[in-house]
């Protein structure tokens, strides 16, 4: 028998999501400070700019649609 999923009336995973939003902004504060980030860290940002949710896509290049379609 299968069972029945289990909602989610705590919101958890936007919780999670703005949890993770916050350690990503604290991060990007660090390394705007004028010490810039410890050590060797560096960050990969990547970006879709052809996906629906994201605000920025209709300011978004052309060029850079067109090389990264994603």
């Amino acid at each position: 028998m299968a069972e029945t999923p289990v909602r989610d009336e705590m919101g958890y995973e936007a919780m999670a999501q703005n949890a993770l939003r916050g350690v990503v902004r604290a991060a990007l504060e660090r390394a705007a400070m004028p010490e810039g980030l410890p050590g060797e860290h560096h960050f990969y940002i990547t970006f879709r700019p052809g996906r629906r949710a994201c605000p920025s896509r209709p300011t978004c290049p052309k060029s850079t649609r067109t090389r990264s379609p994603w």
